[in-house]
């Protein structure tokens, strides 16, 4: 395994999305190249103990600023590190990595399906306006976002705007436990009834271990091959 190389960084920046989320802002002290789906690590440090957590870029705000989402874990070792920071406050983090992106040139005939639950669909936020904004990509795109309530939902403005700007983008949200006007229930319902005919799609899965490994099984019984699925998953 190869050693990672550290640079600095600082926190610029922070709000608070629910009782349990935040968006933080961080700057390298180098310009850095972000490709939508990628991570940063970031390296913790205290008195006793050292480790390291890794975190999905939802945005490239500048060359040297990325913008973060992360939930809150009150067993958790770095959520609560990271949440009593204050600006100015300097940690150490690795360069964009990760192999969990878009293709070069996405087939405009073949559909992109993106299926998150919780803070995984931080790096979607990435992708989408990437796909949207940037290379105004004109096939298909699905996002399922499956939460618990409607406080997590996480960038649902943003979704909601560019789904009215861009006929091409679909965002389907539900909830699994609340009352409300939009879609219920458990997020594999949804795509399964969507894609039972099996029209032509790669799927990207991002969040917990258990809903990536039942949406997995669940893609593949409807016919299609593991390459045409990508996964991210964390514990």
């Amino acid at each position: 395994m190869l050693e990672q190389s550290f640079k600095d960084i600082v926190l610029v920046g922070h709000t608070l999305l629910n009782a349990r989320t935040k968006v933080f802002l961080f700057e390298f002290d180098c310009p850095v190249v972000v490709i939508p789906g990628q991570f940063i690590i970031i390296e913790f440090k205290t008195s006793n103990d050292s480790f390291q957590r890794s975190y999905s870029v939802a945005r490239q705000i500048n060359p040297k600023t990325v913008e973060l989402c992360v939930s809150f874990k009150h067993n958790g070792k770095a959520s609560p590190i990271l949440f009593s920071a204050q600006v100015g406050d300097a940690f150490k983090a690795s360069m964009p990595q990760g192999r969990f992106t878009l293709p070069e040139s996405p087939d405009p005939n073949c559909h992109l399906v993106m299926i998150a639950t919780g803070t995984g669909v931080v790096p979607f936020v990435a992708m989408i306006e990437h796909l949207l904004n940037v290379q105004k990509h004109k096939g298909p795109i699905t996002l399922y976002f499956g939460c618990r309530t409607e406080a997590e939902l996480l960038y649902s403005d943003a979704f909601n705007a560019l789904a009215k700007t861009h006929n091409n983008f679909n965002y389907i949200a539900t909830l699994s436990q609340s009352d409300w006007s939009g879609p219920k229930g458990y997020v594999h319902a949804h795509y399964l009834s969507d894609f039972a005919n099996r029209p032509k799609a790669l799927f990207y899965l991002c969040g917990w271990q258990n809903m990536v490994k039942e949406a997995r099984e669940n893609i593949k019984s409807l016919g299609y091959s593991r390459l045409e699925i990508k996964a991210e998953q964390y514990d």
